[in-house]
């Protein structure tokens, strides 16, 4: 009955998992990448590395939310749910660390800090689905 209570109470609040923060990352890095008068992978670099470290925060802080709301005991949900949600993102962690790295081989730009801020934006888009209640 509690969960169930639980559950109703935070659907008619409207509330999410997560605060959900509109950024448009990619935009924010093709904005800087357009403000470079003279393109070279330094200053690409530095744009990928500084978007990636705002997108790495709100990746990291939407994880947790979502985390702590499976995990949280008295959740309808079972904490199996968050032990899969942590699997998955520790899959995540390995499969964007071997494609950045194969990217890298193959890839003109500083794909080794390009890659991650790429995947990370997509990632975050992906747990930015798991509203409450869906």
């Amino acid at each position: 009955m509690k969960k169930v209570l639980l559950v109703a109470a935070i659907l008619l609040a409207g509330g999410s998992v997560y605060a959900e923060t509109n950024i448009d990352y990619q935009s924010q890095y093709d904005q800087c990448v357009d403000r470079i008068t003279a393109p070279y992978n330094g200053a690409i670099a530095a744009c990928a590395r500084s978007v990636d470290a705002l997108v790495s925060e709100d990746l990291n802080n939407t994880y947790e939310n979502i985390y702590n709301f499976y995990a949280n005991d008295n959740n309808p949900y079972s904490p199996e749910t968050a032990r899969l949600l942590k699997a998955s993102q520790v899959a995540y962690l390995d499969y964007r660390s071997k494609m950045c790295q194969f990217r890298n081989r193959i890839g003109a730009m500083p794909m080794d800090v390009i890659c991650p801020m790429e995947m990370n934006i997509r990632r975050l888009r992906e747990l930015q689905e798991y509203k409450l209640g869906q």
